[in-house]
């Protein structure tokens, strides 16, 4: 293996962005974590550091360069070493190029003729996305390159693009979820004099267009985090917001990782949590009614109290 890639810098580089992992027992070369390519949240991502290999036991990613795909795709820079590319060909300091969308890229509000294209605003359509949505937040579609047969939903803030989120549309790619590497920003965030006073904060992308799209609130901006951490970049982009909801996914790391957030946050906000309702689903996977049962009947102010219990659930469920 290169030497490029150590055991202690990988984890030194988790711990200082405080990504969560486990560590097996058995062999202390394999850690596991929630896979950045499907953002599942049972760290079923497996890592073998000695022999460079990964592969997520939820959307069956694999990789026989799982560090340098990895570092990439979770922006931990380069782990050891000094001189050595990130990429074969690419300079070391050299400045990345301009984020672009795909060549090929389409809007789906104004798709071109062909069975693939139909595809994919289908798959759209059956995740309950609106038109109108597809339109706004400028949702389009890639069929050739890296990203071919995906969704693209570009990351903007204001009008200029920080990322994209791709997801296949096709039920036959692995991974399901591929993104452009570097900082995740925050999906769905306007420009900073179009921002309302209060935001609601999701994990993934179809969970916010989910609570956007059933509670349609005059005076909250709803955004996705892409994940359940929060980086500097993504602090500085919620920063003037009065009020802020949380809403994690039904599961423990969500959870744990929404608790985490609320008690950073409360230090310069006012926090309100959306708590699951038992083993529930995800924002993304309710229904209308659903979402706002929830938003009325489980929302509350993060407080020490809400923590413990939550806490508690937590240890129920795990």
């Amino acid at each position: 293996m290169s030497n490029l890639f150590q055991l202690g810098s990988l984890l030194d580089a988790l711990m200082s962005r405080g990504i969560q992992f486990h560590r097996s027992i058995t062999d202390p070369a394999e850690i596991s974590i929630c896979c950045p390519f499907c953002f599942e949240r049972r760290f079923r991502l497996g890592i073998n550091i000695e022999k460079d290999l990964g592969h997520c036991f939820n959307c069956e990613w694999r990789s026989r360069q799982a560090m340098q795909d990895l570092a990439e795709a979770m922006d931990l820079g380069t782990l050891v070493g000094q001189g050595v590319p990130n990429e074969p060909g690419e300079e070391v300091g050299k400045k990345a190029g301009p984020l672009l969308l795909p060549d090929d890229f389409t809007l789906l509000s104004k798709p071109s003729p062909g069975t693939l294209y139909r595809n994919a605003l289908h798959y759209l359509v059956n995740r309950h996305v609106s038109f109108q949505q597809i339109r706004e937040k400028k949702i389009g579609v890639s069929l050739t390159g890296r990203y071919a047969y995906r969704i693209v939903f570009p990351v903007y803030y204001g009008r200029k693009l920080q990322g994209i989120v791709t997801r296949d549309f096709t039920g036959q790619q692995d991974p399901k979820y591929l993104n452009s590497p570097g900082m995740k920003a925050v999906y769905n965030s306007p420009a900073k004099t179009k921002r309302k006073t209060k935001a609601v904060l999701t994990e993934g992308i179809f969970d916010c267009l989910s609570v956007e799209r059933a509670l349609a609130l005059d005076n909250y901006d709803v955004l996705a985090l892409l994940g359940h951490g929060l980086t500097d970049m993504q602090e500085e982009r919620l920063a003037g917001y009065r009020d802020i909801t949380l809403w994690p996914d039904a599961d423990v790391p969500g959870v744990e990782g929404f608790v985490g957030i609320a008690k950073h946050l409360m230090l310069q906000h006012r926090v309100s949590m959306v708590l699951p309702k038992g083993e529930g689903k995800d924002p993304g996977e309710l229904g209308i009614n659903q979402v706002r049962d929830l938003w009325f009947e489980r929302r509350e102010p993060f407080t020490e109290s809400l923590e413990l219990r939550l806490r508690a659930e937590v240890s129920l469920r795990d």
